[in-house]
């Protein structure tokens, strides 16, 4: 899917207008930080993340959270740790893959399932991960093109499942679509590539009726683009 700048201007301003659920977002992502990064705690973490999920109305089964801070090995609490200072435009095909490697655990823990994961991740590592739905899930399938043989290879030799290596494509093509808004910034407005992105992070602070004026990284605002072009 291509991205024209001018359009996902329109569409981000439009969505921080009437973005009834991005306060619960913050709210969650405020009390937790990168929860991922170290042991669950599997009351805090349920309460606020039920709650979360809640206002998006995809909690629609019991989530075994004590079995999630069990499956939440040092191993897993490693990766997102090293995730934590990533952004997806920046992100490199193995970083895309680590975080797809926390979407296959969690997708394994009773109630979760891949749209509740993607929320989950994003809302711990909000620059790296964007969240999907089954929606979104189903138009990406829709315009889907065969993965470079290279990142097949890569995911397949690892042992990823399928539902994970189609998270992974979807994650490369949420960075392709950053990288060329970046690039159509730089064009637009005479910055280099550091001032290019700074400029777009700060958008939710230009639109004066913004639900949440804060700068948001790309990957948050992509997740805004894709939910309000599909709903």
């Amino acid at each position: 899917m291509q991205v024209r700048l001018k359009g996902f201007i329109k569409t981000v301003q439009k969505y921080e207008r009437c973005a009834r659920r991005e306060p619960a977002f913050w709210k969650a992502r405020d009390s937790l930080g990168n929860y991922l990064s170290g042991p669950v705690n599997p009351v805090k973490t349920g309460r606020t993340v039920k709650r979360f999920l809640g206002i998006w109305k995809s909690y629609r089964g019991r989530i075994g959270w004590t079995s999630l801070a069990k499956l939440w090995t040092p191993d897993l609490q490693r990766i997102a740790h090293s995730l934590s200072g990533i952004h997806i435009e920046d992100a490199r095909i193995e970083e895309l893959y680590q975080a797809c490697r926390l979407y296959e655990c969690l997708i394994q823990v009773q109630g979760v399932g891949g749209t509740n994961a993607s929320k989950m991740l994003a809302l711990g590592l909000p620059d790296l991960c964007v969240m999907w739905d089954g929606n979104i899930g189903r138009q990406f399938r829709k315009g889907y093109q065969p993965r470079p043989a290279s990142v097949a290879k890569s995911a397949v030799t690892s042992g990823i499942s399928r539902d994970a290596l189609l998270y992974l494509e979807f994650l490369g093509k949420q960075k392709g679509m950053a990288d060329s808004l970046i690039v159509q910034c730089m064009h637009q407005e005479r910055l280099d590539r550091s001032g290019a992105i700074s400029w777009l992070q700060n958008l939710p602070l230009r639109e004066p009726n913004s639900v949440v004026r804060r700068p948001k990284s790309l990957a948050k605002m992509l997740d805004q683009y894709n939910y309000y072009r599909r709903s």
